[in-house]
Order: C-alpha cells, then sequence, then structure tokens
C-alpha cells in the first residue's frame, strides 16, 4: 500500500455500508476514484477488496469518536501507510471551543505520530470558528454539506450530494487542492490508471 494524492478532477464517495468485492467493483465501474471509511467499522479485509477493485481508500473516525489510543490501535491494525490523510469527524459536539480543540489537537497528535496526515471532517453543530479551526494540528480540511465556516487555507475535499451507486447509499465527494496547494492523501495499491470523470448524477457542488 503507499499514500497516493486524490486525482483532481475525480469524485470519491463516503459510506457507512461495508462494501464487497461486488459493491466495490460497481463503484469503480460508476467512475468512483475512491470511498471513504470509517474507523472502527473498516477491517483489513475490506481494505483489500476496495484496493483490489482499483479504488483508492480514505478513512475518517466516526463522529465524535476521536480517542486517541483507539485511533492510533485501529490505524496501526489496518497497517496504514505514512502520508495518507485521516480526519476526525468534527459534528453534533455539545461541549465548549476549548474543550473540543484540545481534543482535536490530542488526537492529531496521535495520528501525526505514526507518519499520517490529521485532518478534519467539519460537519454542523461544532462551536469552532474559521479561526480556531485553522489554528488546529490538522493539515487538511474536509467540508461536510452543511453551511460550515471556511479555514484560512480551504477545503481539500468537499461533501456534495447522497445518492446510490451500485446498491450503496453513498455521498459523493469532490477533492481539489486547498489554497496552500495540498492536495488529500488516500490509501492507493499502486497509481490509478485514468482520472474518473464526474457523473451526471453528481453535479460539481458551486
Amino acid at each position: 500500500m503507499i499514500a497516493v494524492p486524490a486525482p483532481y478532477p475525480s469524485w470519491l464517495v463516503d459510506c457507512d455500508t461495508t462494501l464487497t468485492a461486488q459493491t466495490a467493483a460497481g463503484l469503480r465501474a460508476a467512475g468512483a476514484a475512491g470511498v471513504l471509511r470509517y474507523l472502527g467499522a473498516l477491517s483489513p479485509t475490506e481494505l483489500a477488496l476496495i484496493l483490489d477493485a482499483g479504488l483508492l481508500c480514505g478513512l475518517v473516525t466516526f463522529a465524535d469518536q476521536w480517542d486517541p489510543a483507539s485511533v492510533r490501535a485501529e490505524l496501526q491494525a489496518l497497517g496504514v501507510p505514512q502520508g495518507v490523510c485521516v480526519a476526525i469527524d468534527v459534528e453534533s459536539v455539545h461541549e465548549t471551543a476549548d474543550v473540543v480543540a484540545g481534543r482535536i489537537d490530542a488526537c492529531s497528535a496521535a495520528i501525526a505520530s505514526l507518519g499520517l496526515l490529521p485532518a478534519l471532517y467539519v460537519g454542523a453543530d461544532q462551536p469552532l470558528d474559521a479561526a480556531q479551526l485553522y489554528a488546529r494540528q490538522t493539515v487538511r480540511y474536509w467540508r461536510s454539506m452543511s453551511l460550515v465556516p471556511e479555514p484560512r487555507c480551504g477545503y481539500s475535499l468537499a461533501q456534495g450530494p447522497t445518492t446510490v451507486i451500485a446498491g450503496v447509499k453513498v455521498d459523493i465527494d469532490y477533492p481539489r487542492p486547498d489554497y496552500d496547494g495540498r492536495t488529500w492523501m488516500l490509501i492507493g495499491a499502486s497509481w490509478p490508471d485514468e482520472q474518473p470523470t464526474r457523473p451526471s448524477l453528481a453535479p460539481a457542488p458551486t
């Protein structure tokens, strides 16, 4: 496995469904460049199926489940290669901004200690403003479908519409360089053999 920049332009999907060889192949055939899956749900077996289908794979925690020791253990169990982004899902948290900031930084430090890139999924109902998001130890940002603050560096991944592809309910995600030129880094078996284009079912976000 290697760290691979998300192709641009391309589209990815995120889902909470465990993929099979058939559904992974279906997503790839539909044009997806990769899939983002949840730590704690993704197994080494599923990761291998995703890569074998020619998809890249991204990683994200479940919402408000970012205990540093647990996240570190899950990443080690998967054997994630250095240089891959690991997104901390920050949404539906009801603590103060200072508490949330401290928790994000603690989890970021655990991720970075493995040679990985701590990232932040910015969802609804979280207390940090744009400056507080940018001040975190995270080095990539993923914008949810919700109306959320934008850190000074912008976003390198933007979530689009929800749809069903190959029988799997997914959200479409669009990678792009952020304002500092940084791209989202994914797990790959090798470089993709092509750069898929966006499907008509998922118009580019404005």
